[in-house]
């Protein structure tokens, strides 16, 4: 079974962008892809601006955007669970190095993006994390880029294993969680451990979940943890395995998948969790 893109069940998002001289011009997130509404002959454009012209702001942040999709760092400078607003406010007045400088650097283009509003920001954060998730079996990289993604993944994935740790932890216990992302080949493994000091939830996680299941606000449907998305009849229909612990020895226990259909009438109700 092929697991749905992670865009599958992410709006698209429009933004407006003041473009060169007064004029707003829209900046369209849909299916993975940034796409420049107003500028029908971009690469015409680029080539000008190539030659000594001037080039246009959205050309600029569509650069940015190509060269640093799959930059790692995205994923730890994007919103995390909880976190309300994101980016750096107003676009740069005309003049700034992000916005008008022929030649930037990452930290450049970095900060051109984190110009752009926070629906555009979040869906630029989830195509670096999917990309992350695609090399996360290179050794190198893991290496590399290990600790960040680490990071990332535990910041999102908390907050629901909390949750799901608070059905076996009793009113005044103690609740500490470890989240950490799954080896290459490895299963998603969820475990829990009562002793003295309270309740210890350590969890194996596949860093995709930061993209199919964080990503398009799946990750506790209904109160229900969602441990990773198993195919998709649509958008607004996925296949899923939840999780449900079963004891597994005294004052232990491990979440079992639990498959499950996630429904919608539209992006904005509610999704409906039936248990297979």
């Amino acid at each position: 079974m092929v697991k749905p893109p992670w865009w599958t069940s992410v709006a698209p998002a429009v933004a407006s962008r003041r473009c060169a001289g007064a004029a707003a011009h829209e900046l369209l997130w849909e299916r993975g892809e940034l796409i420049l509404i107003d500028h029908g002959d971009a690469t015409a454009e680029a080539t000008l601006g190539a030659l000594g012209g001037s080039t246009p702001t959205c050309l600029r942040v569509a650069r940015a955007w190509h060269d640093h999709r799959d930059d790692p760092v995205l994923i730890t400078l994007g919103r995390r669970a909880g976190e309300a607003g994101l980016g750096l406010g107003d676009p740069p007045p005309p003049g700034a190095r992000t916005a008008d400088v022929e030649e930037p650097t990452r930290r450049d283009q970095l900060l051109l993006l984190f110009t752009l509003p926070a629906p555009l920001i979040d869906r630029l954060v989830l195509g670096a994390a999917d990309a992350a998730a695609q090399r996360w079996p290179d050794p190198d990289f893991r290496a590399r880029h290990g600790l960040r993604l680490g990071a990332a993944l535990a910041a999102r994935v908390t907050p629901a294993l909390r949750r799901l740790g608070g059905e076996l932890a009793g009113p005044d216990e103690s609740l500490v969680v470890h989240a950490t992302p799954a080896g290459p080949g490895d299963r998603t493994t969820v475990l829990a451990e009562r002793s003295d000091a309270g309740l210890e939830v350590t969890a194996s996680i596949q860093l995709d979940w930061v993209s199919t299941v964080w990503g398009p606000g799946i990750s506790e449907p209904a109160g229900r943890m969602v441990l990773a998305v198993r195919d998709a009849d649509g958008p607004d229909r996925l296949h899923v395995d939840l999780a449900e612990w079963h004891p597994d020895g005294l004052d232990h226990w491990e979440a079992v998948r639990v498959p499950a259909l996630l429904s919608r009438s539209d992006h904005d109700v509610p999704w409906e969790v039936a248990v297979s």
